[in-house]
């Protein structure tokens, strides 16, 4: 299944003009060297996330592509997903049904105007207590979208012995996955 995302913040924007997509990925290449060549943080949080996202829906054997406003208007009724940071996605006057997240999610009464540009289905945040900030009657358009972290990505270190941090990894019975746990 094809599943456009459209990710708009510091590390990627989106431009929505021919050529807007091969713009988008130079900038963030750029952008990523010139941060690390300077010993700053090379991305944000939200852009972390986002990448994760998209890898796992590849991961999953769907066909990921970003920032493709012309597939998005082609099918109006295909769903989307948005990231990053909301205001500037909504200059773009996509009518696609969407999800919002992972990205920085706005103030409610900004959320309100934001709305009235785009058919929002869903706003997510990282865990469940932003949520409950929010006005009881518009608590059921979010949702939490926890952000986890790819464990096995990580060298196995159990062999190792630190004395500030030991580091004991298992193998879940039912996935595979390796179970970490700090002491």
């Amino acid at each position: 299944m094809k599943i456009p995302l459209f990710f708009d913040g510091y590390d990627l924007r989106a431009y929505d003009f021919p050529g807007g997509q091969n713009l988008s990925q130079l900038r963030e290449r750029l952008r990523y060297g010139y941060r690390l060549m300077k010993g700053a943080q090379p991305r944000t949080g939200f852009y972390v996330a986002f990448k994760n996202l998209a890898k796992s829906l590849q991961i999953l054997d769907h066909d990921v592509v970003i920032n493709d406003f012309g597939f998005a208007r082609r099918q109006p009724d295909h769903p989307i997903g948005l990231s990053g940071y909301l205001p500037p996605l909504a200059r773009f006057g996509l009518q696609n049904p969407a999800i919002y997240g992972p990205g920085r999610v706005p103030d409610p009464t900004e959320l309100a105007a934001i709305r009235s540009k785009l058919d929002l289905k869903v706003v997510t945040y990282p865990s469940t207590w932003p949520i409950q900030l929010n006005p009881i009657e518009t608590r059921a358009q979010f949702a939490p979208m926890f952000v986890g972290i790819d464990t096995d990505a990580w060298p196995d270190m159990s062999g190792t012995t630190n004395p500030l941090m030991c580091c004991f990894t298992t193998r879940c019975a039912g996935t595979g996955k390796r179970l970490v746990k700090l002491t």
